[in-house]
Formats: C-alpha cells, structure tokens, sequence
C-alpha cells in the first residue's frame, strides 16, 4: 500500500473506525451509513473508492447497496441503477456520479483536500434530495 493511500485511510479510520476496506480496488465500506430525510430508508451500506493515483487523482462516485429512491418519488439526478459491481457483495448497488467542487490536495496526506472531505460531501450531495 503506497504512504499517501496508508495515510487517507488512516486519517478515515480515524473518524469513522468502522470503516471496512478492500485492498483489490482500493474500496471502502460505510455499512448502515446514516440518511438524511427524505429517503425511503433511514440507513444504507455506502462504499467508495481511493483512487490509485492520489494526490493527482480526485476521487469520484459513490455506492449504494441495493440501489436507493426518494420518498417523494421523484427520479434522483446523476444516479444509476444498477451500476457496476462492489466488491463487498453480489447484491445490486446504485452509483451516484459525484466529485469535489474544489481539489487541492497538500504535499502530505491531512494537508489540503483528501478523502475525509470528499466522504463529508457525500451528506451534502444527499440532502438534496434531487
């Protein structure tokens, strides 16, 4: 495992311990990630993926075990169903087309942008509920 990818981990396991990684494909797992209102669930298995070129490469997209709707019933923007395989199940799992607004990335993992940002932006991009 290359120190950049050692110290984003690191630096997630320090927020969230639970946090489940798979080093084919640099994949993390979130289980029973908390959802905003506004969903037809209250929680859902949530993965991502530590591209294998950071810094240089902004992370991009997450997942959702067994897809995911509105309560209201409105289709979700940027949001496919079923999408590509995860490696923590055969179950189907739907990809929201996501990255950062903003990537600057220090010289050193913690320094400047890195995965605890992007996984903090992933409440944001589901409270709107679109």
């Amino acid at each position: 495992m290359i120190a950049w990818l050692a110290g984003e981990l690191d630096r997630l396991r320090s927020l969230w311990p639970t946090l489940e990684y798979e080093d084919n494909g640099s994949w993390v797992l979130w289980r029973s990630y908390p959802l905003p209102e506004g969903w037809t669930q209250d929680q859902v298995d949530l993965a991502f993926r530590i591209p294998p070129n950071l810094p240089a490469e902004q992370p991009y997209a997450f997942w959702v075990r067994n897809g995911l709707s509105l309560a209201s019933g409105t289709p979700i923007g940027n949001y496919q169903f079923p999408s590509e395989p995860v490696p923590f199940s055969a179950d189907p799992w739907g990809k929201f087309s996501w990255s950062p607004e903003v990537w600057r990335p220090g010289g050193v993992p913690g320094a400047g942008d890195g995965m605890v940002q992007f996984v903090v932006s992933f409440r944001r991009r589901l409270e709107e509920l679109s």
